[in-house]
């Protein structure tokens, strides 16, 4: 397991051209945080039979996004560093996602940085933002410093004011 986890070594991993790093956790939110931690558990073991080291950050996320069951969660993620690019990395992460009934995984390889959601599909995000929070978003854990960072996203989405008037039931 790697140990070291500062914003300044997640700066360098994410903006390293040759280095493969996703973000993903077995946590759901129909488990009790006790079964959840089990499953990390288990999740972080067949990351280490795949070669990979890495580390927990917290995560927040929206869990079951654009459906009835969507609801915002906080929960403990893992931040994966392959040992060397490989062409079959994010394939992998997908994979594992998956298996652990994940809505989504992010990804960094030789492709940029993306969400993997579980049926294939991609979005492609923009260049790590550290010190701001969104949404969605990562934190460092064991740090006395709120170190934070989320990723810009290049979808052609709605914007926040549209996403309100959305809610408030009023059209543009």
């Amino acid at each position: 397991m790697i140990n070291e986890s500062s914003l300044s070594r997640v700066w360098q991993h994410f903006n390293d051209p040759d280095r493969n790093v996703a973000i993903l956790t077995a946590f759901r939110g129909e488990y009790t945080y006790e079964e959840n931690v089990a499953r990390n558990k288990t999740l972080a073991a067949d990351l280490r039979k795949e070669g990979y080291g890495f580390f927990y950050v917290d995560g927040y996320w929206i869990e079951n996004q654009g459906t009835e069951n969507e609801r915002k969660v906080s929960e403990d993620s893992i931040f994966v560093i392959a040992p060397s690019s490989s062409d079959s990395f994010a394939e992998t992460i997908h994979k594992l996602g998956n298996q652990w009934d994940q809505d989504a995984v992010l990804v960094k390889d030789s492709s940029g940085t993306r969400i993997i959601n579980n049926d294939g599909s991609d979005f492609a995000l923009g260049p790590i933002q550290p010190g701001k929070l969104g949404v969605l978003y990562t934190k460092l854990r064991n740090n006395k410093k709120a170190n934070t960072f989320v990723f810009e996203s290049e979808r052609n989405d709605h914007g926040f004011i549209s996403r309100l008037r959305e809610l408030a039931g009023l059209k543009e």
